[in-house]
């Protein structure tokens, strides 16, 4: 009885050991996020780097036998992921991409145990991750990332879901036609086409529809150097764009993968978890 008694004892201790040390974290990435807001990045990285490193020693590791084992459903966890891109941010913005990579991946894990797929959080950092990658002109990991990115949010209903897919999808052709993936650049730019034709807004649509059916010449005309597929799409697209300069430069400049538009986030937003 006593044994037992002891054991229960030193496990409360344990849990409030781990509480404390939650909330401190709580608070170094809530000062971080203010240090963010206000463009002091150094003083938000620190903050962010050690309430990170209280985070994990309140968790422990979070390898996949550890987190079998633990209750990930607590706040917590979720909190520590968010503080991880929070932290991410910051290693874009000072063109750290390695370590921003490092950074989202292993937040990216955490999420994936906790979030439905298609939560904005995990939507988020693959565009991040995507972004990153293809910063240090690895466009095979990018094109990983993007093709994710845009079959959840293809996947999902509502404007807003759609908007995104179509942002997507451009940074999708961007690594593609870099790693010369020429068809299947051109399907997708024929699904930005329609969507464009028929869900597009704003007052950059005719710019962008412009620039759709420009690239799309242009990645056709390489499709067509090839006999065997020229063969294949001619009747269906016609000669009007055989033409054009040969070589295998396309212009992608309108296409460059822009940098994701983040925001730190205060760790006692409400966050909505599996």
């Amino acid at each position: 009885f006593h044994l037992r008694q002891r054991e229960a004892t030193l496990a409360r201790k344990s849990d409030s050991a781990q509480e404390a040390e939650l909330k401190m974290a709580k608070i170094r990435h809530n000062i971080g996020c203010v240090n963010f807001e206000l463009g002091k990045l150094e003083e938000a990285k620190q903050s962010y780097v050690e309430a990170i490193e209280q985070q994990k020693n309140a968790f422990g590791t979070w390898s996949t036998p550890f987190m079998i084992m633990t209750d990930t459903t607590k706040p917590g966890f979720l909190t520590m992921a968010s503080t991880m891109c929070n932290k991410g941010y910051i290693d874009l913005e000072q063109g750290h991409f390695s370590e921003a990579l490092s950074t989202f991946n292993e937040s990216l894990k955490i999420q994936r145990l906790l979030l439905e797929a298609d939560n904005k959080l995990i939507l988020g950092t693959l565009d991040n991750i995507g972004f990153a990658y293809c910063m240090k002109r690895d466009h095979e990991k990018a094109l990983k990332a993007y093709e994710e990115l845009c079959k959840l949010q293809q996947e999902s209903y509502g404007d807003q879901s759609q908007k995104g897919w179509s942002q997507s999808i451009r940074k999708l052709v961007y690594c593609q036609v870099s790693l010369q993936q020429w068809e299947p650049a051109f399907k997708n730019l024929q699904s930005l086409e329609d969507y464009l034709n028929t869900r597009g807004k704003g007052k950059n649509l005719a710019e962008d529809l412009k620039n759709t059916h420009e690239l799309m010449g242009e990645v056709n005309y390489q499709i067509f150097k090839f006999p065997t597929l020229a063969e294949s799409i001619a009747p269906a697209m016609g000669c009007g764009l055989c033409g054009a300069s040969g070589n295998n430069d396309v212009d992608l400049t309108a296409w460059v993968p822009k940098k994701p538009a983040n925001g730190s986030k205060m760790s006692g937003h409400r966050m909505t978890y599996a």
